[in-house]
């Protein structure tokens, strides 16, 4: 992920995905009103998908895709692959430490500091699928390693094969069945044996229960996410430097293939984001490949060019754009000495103009737009935050 700013110019796509997976948190994370948002803006609160459960799923996408392009570039320079994994697993403790801090925001409570979370999740994804990607190198005859898509594709496949299993068929210990409930499932289990409930995501409430049971973004269900990058590795490898229409046609085909298998299997497996089910991986990677080679046939137009110069910066700035929207947004929900936070003061502003759930939707761009600010500045002077 921290050398997403080198990937080629031509693949412009790629920046785009990202940074409208990026807008996408923003606007879930910044509207003036929790209740009072549009619909597709809100997860799924169990089984079933929305579209902003595709924001998460399309920016590991792109990690992968990165992680694919940097590490065949160094492996084609000659650098040994013994030389890369050091490098690697420090930069993913640093970003998993950011990501516990941010956590902490604002209070710093350490009796119910939450330990998992999204940018975690991020670096222990990276973490594994960096691993897996160096292991799947080839030797070639000149003694170099190589990237190829095929036993990245294979061990993608074999992860998910291995979680739907555990899920399904095998028992839970102490509940003597598998299950798939907030309380009963193995990640959900095991996040408890692991982090303490105390630990776990504040609304990570058990069925009727105000009981905090499992965690969105927890330690086993981050396995299924190593599919998504590793899909995003095997797309890179397959891109080519001049993408035709075919190749993107493909890309579209393949992801719509992804899709309908996601929905033949989720009679069996449900389609479940906090779960992360092999399901919801094969769903939220077929629609990420469907809008990749969605935004490689947009035409190339001077206007249209300026209008998606935010999200460009977004997307080339992505590591920055998570710290300063994880680390503000706590700040709007904090009460004021008359208590009313932020939030509640620009929805009541902005509610006097509009319905409430499009006041909220305007407080999510306004938020969009002035986050943008810093991430356009650093862009014009050329500063990236990488590790």
């Amino acid at each position: 992920m921290s050398e997403v700013i080198s990937l080629p110019k031509r693949w412009a796509a790629l920046d785009l995905l990202r940074g409208l997976s990026v807008v996408g948190m923003i606007l879930n994370l910044f509207p003036g009103d929790w209740a009072a948002r549009y619909g597709w803006l809100d997860h799924a609160k169990w089984n079933g998908v929305t579209l902003i459960d595709m924001v998460a799923p399309a920016f590991l996408f792109c990690a992968g895709a990165g992680l694919a392009l940097s590490f065949g570039r160094r492996l084609d320079q000659g650098l040994a692959r013994g030389a890369l994994p050091g490098p690697l697993v420090r930069r993913m403790l640093v970003l998993i430490v950011i990501g516990v801090i941010i956590n902490g925001i604002p209070h710093f409570d350490l009796a119910h500091w939450r330990l998992p979370g999204v940018v975690q999740r991020i670096g222990l994804a990276c973490l594994l699928t960096g691993a897996i990607i160096l292991a799947c190198a080839r030797r070639q005859p000149d003694g170099r390693r190589k990237l190829t898509p095929l036993p990245l594709a294979a061990a993608g496949v074999a992860i998910l094969v291995f979680y739907a299993v555990l899920l399904l068929y095998v028992p839970v210990p102490g509940l003597g069945e598998p299950r798939l409930d907030q309380y009963g499932s193995w990640p959900s289990q095991i996040d408890r044996a692991v982090f303490g409930n105390a630990h776990l995501w504040e609304y990570g409430f058990a069925p009727d229960s105000h009981t905090v049971v499992y965690d969105p973004d927890g330690l086993l269900s981050t396995l299924p996410v190593c599919f998504n990058l590793l899909a995003g590795a095997v797309t890179a490898l397959l891109w080519k430097p001049a993408a035709s229409s075919h190749l993107q046609l493909r890309a579209a085909i393949a992801g719509g293939v992804l899709v309908g298998l996601a929905f033949l299997l989720a009679p069996v497996l449900p389609i479940n984001k906090s779960l992360w089910t092999s399901s919801f991986a094969l769903l939220s990677t077929g629609f990420s490949l469907v809008v990749l080679a969605t935004l490689a046939c947009l035409p190339r137009a001077k206007w249209l060019d300026t209008a998606l110069i935010p999200i460009k910066a977004y997307g080339t700035n992505p590591l920055l754009a998570f710290i300063l929207c994880w680390s503000l947004f706590p700040w709007l929900d904090v009460k004021g000495d008359g208590g009313t936070d932020l939030r509640e003061a620009g929805q009541s502003v902005l509610v006097h103009l509009l319905p409430p759930a499009h006041a909220s939707m305007l407080f999510s761009l306004i938020a969009t737009a002035i986050l943008a600010l810093p991430i356009l500045y650093c862009q014009r002077r050329g500063w990236f935050l990488k590790l």
